[in-house]
């Protein structure tokens, strides 16, 4: 685990020591030992020779990897087949579909994708976003922090659905149908003429 600045991991930014503090292995087995702003992302440590393992690893065809990996990252098949550089077909020839553990990891990747877009959505509603305003000759004055309150009626309609949600069911004594009485006052008609 990294470490963190701080008492609390919610507190201050990961401090990235070495690549070889990670994991991160020369082709001799030896450590990289790169230091942390040179070529290593900051976040996590790691060099970019020595990224972080990726969970589609084990998948050996590599087209079917790279299309794993940017489905993880954008959730779209579409525009996960042009990253991995495949035909937009391609995921849904008999020979893919039929490799259950590639369907497996599709399934993951998605996860992942809804996770990142979650994440996300959870910042802009949270956090919010600075947004530039006051433009004066092309460059802004200043910036607004906005939160999306629409994405946070959805975190909590997702998070809280029995508190939140918008259609209610009713019934009747023990989860029976309601039973309706109408009452239909004298009128000079027959109910059960149809001459209405």
């Amino acid at each position: 685990m990294t470490p963190v600045v701080g008492g609390s991991p919610f507190q201050g930014a990961p401090v990235a020591r070495t690549c070889g503090d990670e994991g991160g292995k020369r082709a001799n087995g030896k450590p990289c030992g790169r230091k942390a702003g040179w070529g290593t992302d900051r976040s996590s440590g790691r060099c970019k020779d020595h990224p972080e393992p990726s969970p589609f690893d084990h998948i050996r065809h590599p087209k079917k990897r790279a299309y794993l990996a940017a489905l993880s990252e954008t959730g779209h098949k579409g525009r996960a087949s042009e990253l991995a550089g495949i035909d937009r077909t391609t995921p849904y020839t008999r020979q893919w579909l039929e490799d259950t553990e590639f369907q497996e990891c599709v399934a993951r990747a998605e996860t992942m994708a809804a996770d990142l877009m979650e994440e996300e959505a959870r910042r802009r509603a949270i956090d919010g976003v600075d947004e530039p305003v006051g433009w004066y000759r092309g460059r802004a004055g200043g910036t607004v922090r906005r939160y999306s309150d629409t994405l946070l009626i959805f975190l909590l309609k997702g998070a809280r659905p029995d508190k939140y949600r918008e259609r209610f069911e009713h019934s009747g004594p023990g989860g029976a149908p309601l039973a309706v009485h109408v009452y239909l006052p004298e009128n000079g008609r027959d109910a059960g003429n149809g001459d209405g």
